[in-house]
């Protein structure tokens, strides 16, 4: 289940982890509204754009054209070093 930051703060007890939370929310609007999700494993699976798709003009009641990007299914496998994690990308 995932969770925002703002979530997470209100159920903490540490006192230290609150403060480095609570400093996390007040730098970056954006960790405020991003959710947090816990990995069962060392591995997950997502999608990203392999490529994009196009955008055009078009006159008015002119016809539209479609397109459409492509995705690409990705692995990002998590490997702990000592005390730190870090990601690496392998394509699927």
């Amino acid at each position: 289940m995932a969770v925002t930051l703002n979530e997470l703060a209100k159920v903490t007890q540490n006192p230290l982890n609150k403060a480095v939370i609570m400093d996390l929310l007040r730098q970056s609007k954006v960790l405020q509204m991003s959710p947090i999700e816990s990995v069962p494993g060392l591995q997950i699976t997502s999608a990203r754009w392999q490529a994009l798709p196009a955008s055009s003009t078009r006159a008015i009641n002119g016809s539209y054209t479609e397109s459409t990007g492509t995705l690409e299914n990705t692995k990002e496998t998590l490997f702990v070093y000592g005390k730190q994690t870090c990601r690496f990308y392998a394509q699927a």
